[in-house]
């Protein structure tokens, strides 16, 4: 098992946290597809949803839960990642090697996937030494860790010795601070949101998984971290072909840093309302739901992904 390693395009940004090129130019690829709203008015729809949030009211939350096919259809409006999801498996995704080192357990590979929407993504693959297919884990890091950070954080060289793989992608724009605030409105002033192409981006993996012989396409997890937990929520929510979802976090969709008041990019007050719904992580597939963090420990997820990926 092996590949070929080459080097990236010379347009490939190095610093995920501050990669927003591609990012700006969806905002004009997909201007057809926007649906603009003003400064004023999106800072009227997040004044409106701070106000039920702090005085502890309960307002603007529906009174009942929608229905799965209902719930999904307002994820995809509220998200607008309707048409990036349309034609995903007919669409080209190139993908390219940028390194390989040979552990004593697995292959350790650094890939680079490309999108025409959302240009490129990297991700760090671990791929067990044995015979496959194998089950994979999709690794989505919270704000501030990088791909390398979620393997280090969340067990994965534990993962890849129970001979499952783990694919953990690095998520861009994705730190916090005013950085991600400023891209974050932009993106709600024109009618998405920075966290919907972070979905898109999952199903992008998934597909790039789905290619590999060395993975077993019917056996691919989800798991989270903090912000990474709410895309893996909302990726099965969209689409409950995953084999598990484990989590650690659920969101409001109103998601602000305590100590400076910056919007992450999960907030979209549209779909604030709906968030009670969703923390139930009423899901027909498994679901491991673990403490912020994982405090349970290395022997809990392993259990937990163990029990749901068996062949």
């Amino acid at each position: 098992m092996s590949f070929d390693p080459s080097p990236p395009p010379s347009d490939v940004c190095e610093q995920p946290f501050v990669c927003s090129q591609d990012y700006d130019a969806f905002l004009t690829t997909a201007v057809r597809h926007a649906v603009p709203s003003s400064e004023a008015q999106v800072n009227a729809e997040i004044a409106r949803v701070l106000h039920d949030k702090m005085l502890d009211r309960t307002e603007l939350i529906l009174d009942a839960d929608l229905e799965p096919a209902a719930l999904r259809q307002h994820l995809l409006e509220e998200l607008n990642i309707g048409f990036l999801l349309d034609g995903l498996d007919e669409r080209p995704l190139s993908w390219r090697v940028l390194r390989e080192q040979l552990r004593s357990t697995h292959l350790e590979v650094e890939v680079l996937l490309e999108d025409p929407w959302v240009g490129h993504i990297s991700g760090l693959l671990l791929l067990p030494l044995g015979d496959g297919p194998h089950a994979v884990v999709l690794g989505l890091p919270g704000h501030g860790d990088h791909a390398a950070t979620f393997v280090d954080k969340h067990h994965g060289d534990a993962i890849v010795a129970q001979g499952m793989a783990l694919l953990a992608l690095d998520l861009r724009v994705d730190s916090g601070g005013p950085f991600e605030d400023a891209l974050s409105r932009r993106f709600l002033q024109a009618g998405f949101t920075l966290f919907g192409l972070h979905v898109y981006e999952a199903f992008l993996a998934r597909k790039f998984l789905r290619s590999l012989p060395e993975i077993d396409p019917q056996r691919i997890a989800l798991m989270g971290h903090s912000g990474g937990s709410m895309v893996a929520d909302v990726a099965t929510h969209l689409d409950p072909h995953w084999a598990a979802l484990t989590t650690d976090f659920v969101s409001t969709f109103f998601e602000v840093q305590d100590d400076n008041g910056y919007l992450l990019c999960e907030t979209q007050p549209a779909l604030y309302p709906i968030h009670p719904q969703l923390e139930k992580l009423d899901l027909p597939l498994p679901v491991g739901r673990f403490e912020y963090g994982y405090p349970e420990g290395e022997a809990a997820v392993l259990a937990f992904l163990n029990r749901v990926l068996a062949p």
